[in-house]
């Protein structure tokens, strides 16, 4: 058998058909672009071609198809010397994709292989003769063949052999995809020949394969156990897959070696070369030996070999490959037979007191037996179906270990917790006694407490030292807070956990004094946190997100509460106070008749924040101390919009570059923008912003920009102007990528407001492109700020004058307070002042009072209206 070289050439004429040389393809019928498996793994994959020049390799179920076969490639060919020179010259390596449905659902490595492709701009009829070469005769041989383009939809076609048709794009709109077709002939020469031809120009091909349907298959049989394991003192492993073959060869020769980080330390155990005569079910067993003392792994250290088994017919000149993954990890125990390890993911079948469990002193799997300690390291279900585990110690090591409890209660003394593991109720009533501990073979990271259905929870009874490196306890249970059988119950006392408890959903209980540690909470808008028992959090925060809810049924202490975007100023609460405020009502459960003390005052208020839904263009606005006005859209165009079908934008304020000018104008270029006015400060109180933090977040950028510019910065009062000086300018980008962007509101403009002061922040787009592929836009905008009530309300300078017999009292005012003007006729006594004018309501700006009354000479003075 001949090593068959492929070459994709052609030749191509303009303005008549060519004619295709070779035996009769069949070609079946034409299936529209739907998903990786529209790719054949028919026979044996001989040469696969993405036709564009510079996008690297991709694997398409299965079948890798070579990049860099772009126009130069056909151009150059040696067959046809300069006859394409003038015709088939561009390929494109990201054009033709779309970030709409259904193009945008295919997997990424599909719409890569499609996004590319040779193509001619000659505007007459264009016909490509394309030429496999290097064929045998009397084989069987398959072609499929992929046209696509989905940006804006089109109706050109491609004609193959003048007997099918491909559509570049189906429902001829974005994001439709073209077509592919399968074609099958037996080779009777050495090279074959078709067509592919077009009316009118835009002649274009994104992708080919050819398959060889007559030669060998070779395959791993039922691999042996190749996630091995190298516990101290031993250095070596030895693990085995099972080799089969297939298709029409007598005999296969076949050659094993293995490649990795640390290939060296690998080796296949004598012959690593053999010949079958039998093929499947028959199969060899090929033992592959593992040596530390080469690799050096430390402690707890995984490295991954690629078993490549190739096999060619003998005497033939055609390899194929297949490849097996093995993984072996270095255990350090000076006790190795007192250590066993979980041999593989539990299923559901399985239980944790199953012999499961595997050591050097034992052929076959152990059940677990007192004495010994266990360990997984496997990253799956350790599965729990009868209730005592018979082990001293279960360690769930490797990251993603989940311990699913399926009966009720489980006892497991010493159950150690790595960061990135967890304990999921799997429908067993989730009582857990034992004790629990946390380790450090995996870093710092969190603890994850699951339900994996409706109606179900986690009672830990279990007292728990938790380590400072796992910094959160993550109780997600699924469900809203509206469901109460959806918790996680501590009630072992003084546990130890001083990280954050974070309740993205269902309840949180603390039953007994101290089972919560001393932590912050964080309480998302599904959870629902429960102290029964007083909670002295000094120094410790909570946060309760909008729609998360508090039972405020014990005396609870924070240093710092923050309940939606609304800090609590430091002070004591009670739950009827709390209940009667409308901005933390919702947060409290009406159940509650205990008190919340907070300790300081916040450092930091939202006051507003836009992070923009899927489907709603007006973000869900938060704010404090402002009234904020509504996002808007200016001069970005018609079709410009809050959201667009790409995955990555589809939760911002963005617009398509083609909507957008070249103009980094507030006044006349495209901006978003929304406004404040500062209310319900108190009296003597300002507002300072903080920062203005956002994501700008860019897909194929040319040239694009950011600038952010504040009415209160701007070159004329309160207003914007052409030439103003940016608070924020990213800078030409050019590289797709998301920015964080935090500017700081240093300004003295932005200090110091008062109630009733007005800002407007626009955030202006521009970019130097006219592509609807290229897309900008912005997420997650938040102003921050504090609050300086440090100020006590104060009368300011006081004159008094005449105007005939009128007296005039003026003095300096401020708004939320009220004065009173009082007059005594005579300080040689004691002053005894009394009210001739009370209840002045006051303003930011100079006051008066006229005393009309005839003879009232005397002494005057203002004061703070108390009553």
């Amino acid at each position: 058998m001949k090593m068959k070289k492929w070459l994709v050439i052609g030749s191509l004429l303009s303005g008549a058909a060519s004619c295709a040389l070779g035996a009769e393809i069949t070609w079946g019928t034409v299936y529209n672009i739907t998903g990786d498996t529209d790719v054949s793994t028919n026979g044996i994959s001989i040469f696969a071609a993405s036709f564009d020049d510079d996008t690297p390799s991709v694997t398409v179920n299965g079948v890798t198809f070579q990049g860099g076969v772009g126009a130069s490639t056909v151009r150059d060919s040696s067959a046809y010397g300069d006859a394409l020179n003038y015709s088939v010259n561009n390929d494109h390596s990201s054009a033709f994709t779309s970030a709409s449905e259904p193009f945008a659902s295919l997997s990424v490595d599909y719409q890569e292989l499609l996004n590319g492709a040779i193509y001619s701009t000659l505007s007459s009829t264009v016909s490509v003769e394309m030429v496999i070469g290097n064929l045998t005769s009397n084989q069987e041989y398959e072609i499929q063949l992929w046209l696509n383009d989905p940006r804006i939809g089109t109706d050109r076609t491609i004609t193959v052999d003048d007997v099918t048709t491909l559509e570049y794009s189906v429902g001829q709109v974005a994001g439709s995809p073209g077509q592919y077709v399968t074609g099958t002939f037996v080779a009777d020469a050495e090279t074959q020949a078709f067509d592919l031809s077009t009316v009118g120009g835009g002649w274009q091909l994104n992708a080919m394969q050819v398959r060889n349907l007559s030669d060998v298959t070779i395959y791993s049989v039922d691999p042996g156990d190749l996630n091995l394991i190298v516990v101290d003192p031993s250095t070596t492993v030895t693990g085995a897959v099972n080799v089969a073959f297939d298709g029409t060869a007598a005999s296969v020769d076949v050659n094993v070696a293995v490649e990795g980080a640390h290939a060296s330390a690998f080796s296949v155990v004598d012959p690593d070369s053999f010949t079958m005569t039998e093929k499947a079910p028959s199969n060899s067993a090929v033992q592959i030996a593992f040596d530390n003392d080469v690799a050096g792994l430390m402690n707890g250290e995984t490295t991954t070999g690629m078993v490549n088994i190739v096999c060619n017919e003998t005497g033939g000149s055609v390899y194929t490959t297949n490849t097996v993954v093995m993984t072996v990890t270095y255990i350090e125990d000076p006790v190795a037979a007192s250590v066993f390890y979980q041999a593989g993911v539990m299923s559901n079948s399985d239980d944790w007191n199953n012999p499961f469990w595997t050591n050097f002193a034992y052929a076959a799997p152990q059940v677990p037996a007192a004495g010994n300690s266990y360990i997984s390291l496997v990253g799956g279900q350790t599965r729990v179906q009868t209730g005592t585990f018979l082990g001293d110690s279960l360690e769930l090591r490797a990251s993603g270990g989940v311990l699913g409890l399926k009966v009720s209660p489980v006892t497991v003394s010493n159950l150690v917790l790595n960061a990135g593991t967890m304990i999921a109720n799997h429908g067993g009533g989730g009582v857990l006694n034992g004790s629990i501990f946390s380790a450090t073979n995996n870093g710092a990271g969190s603890i994850t407490f699951s339900s994996g259905g409706e109606s179900r929870n986690i009672n830990i009874t279990a007292p728990m030292n938790i380590g400072s490196n796992i910094t959160s306890m993550i109780v997600n249970m699924g469900f809203h807070v509206s469901n109460p059988d959806e918790y996680v119950s501590v009630n072992s006392i003084s546990n130890v956990f001083s990280g954050v408890w974070n309740v993205i959903s269902g309840h949180l209980v603390g039953n007994a004094i101290g089972s919560l540690g001393t932590a912050d909470f964080v309480v998302g808008e599904n959870g629902y946190l429960n102290f029964n028992y007083d909670y002295d959090g000094t120094g410790k925060m909570l946060e309760l997100a909008t729609g998360g809810m508090l039972l405020l049924d014990q005396d609870l202490v924070f240093d710092q509460v923050s309940i939606g975007p609304w800090p609590l100023a430091a002070g004591y609460y009670t739950a009827a106070e709390l209940l009667a405020d409308p901005n933390y009502s919702s947060s409290i459960d009406a159940a509650s008749t205990a008190s919340l003390t907070v300790l300081s005052d916040p450092s930091e208020y939202k006051i507003a924040l836009f992070t923009f839904s899927e489907t709603n263009g007006v973000s869900s606005d938060v704010f404090a101390y402002s009234n904020v006005g509504e996002w808007g859209v200016t001069n970005a165009g018609v079709e410009a919009s809050y959201t667009n079908a790409s995955a990555t934008f589809n939760q911002t304020a963005n617009v398509a570059a083609d909507l957008v000018s070249i103009s980094t104008s507030p006044v006349d270029g495209n901006y978003h923008s929304f406004s404040f006015a500062v209310e319900g400060l108190a009296p003597a109180a300002v507002l300072n912003l903080n920062n203005l933090n956002l994501d700008y977040i860019m897909q194929s950028p040319l040239n694009f920009r950011l600038q952010i510019f504040s009415s209160v910065t701007g070159q004329g009062t309160n207003t914007f102007m052409t030439g103003d000086t940016p608070i924020y300018d990213s800078g030409l980008q050019n590289v797709a990528a998301t920015l964080n962007i935090s500017a700081a509101l240093s300004d003295p403009a932005f200090q110091e407001l008062k109630n009733g002061d007005e800002i407007e922040f626009r955030f202006v787009l521009s970019d130097g492109s006219d592509s609807v592929s290229r897309i900008h836009g912005i997420d997650n905008v938040e102003l921050t700020g504090w609050i300086d009530d440090s100020q006590e309300p104060q009368v300011g300078e006081i004159g008094v004058s005449t105007f005939g017999s009128n007296t005039i009292v003026g003095w300096s005012g401020m708004a939320g307070v009220t004065y009173a003007v009082q007059f005594d006729n005579d300080l040689v006594y004691a002053p005894d002042f009394t009210n001739i004018v009370e209840g002045i309501v006051g303003v930011d700006a100079a006051m008066s009072y006229t005393n009309e009354a005839s003879g009232s000479v005397g002494f005057y003075r203002v004061v703070l209206d108390v009553d």
